[in-house]
């Protein structure tokens, strides 16, 4: 990723919409439906959503994602299939 690690932390909204991209593109998902997998990941975790927003721009960056959070997005992916492109 290009932008800054600052720069996203100016912005909550861009983050959170980093984070929607990094979840649709690996997960073939529509970036809504990473929305809610973000959102889903969070309740689930316990962690606010703006620091769940963080970890997966952060995986882009350094390729280090944390163990609870890799598992609830494969859990996440595994019962979301990807979404049909035409």
């Amino acid at each position: 990723m290009s932008a800054a690690p600052d720069s996203a932390r100016a912005c909550p909204r861009r983050l959170a919409e980093q984070a929607e991209l990094i979840v649709a593109v690996v997960g073939g998902l529509s970036p809504s439906a990473a929305r809610d997998g973000l959102r889903q990941i969070s309740a689930r975790t316990g962690i606010k959503e703006h620091h769940v927003a963080q970890l997966p721009v952060e995986w882009g960056r350094t390729g280090v994602l944390c163990a609870d959070i890799r598992t609830e997005l494969h859990h996440y992916l595994a019962t979301h299939p990807p979404t049909a492109r035409s």
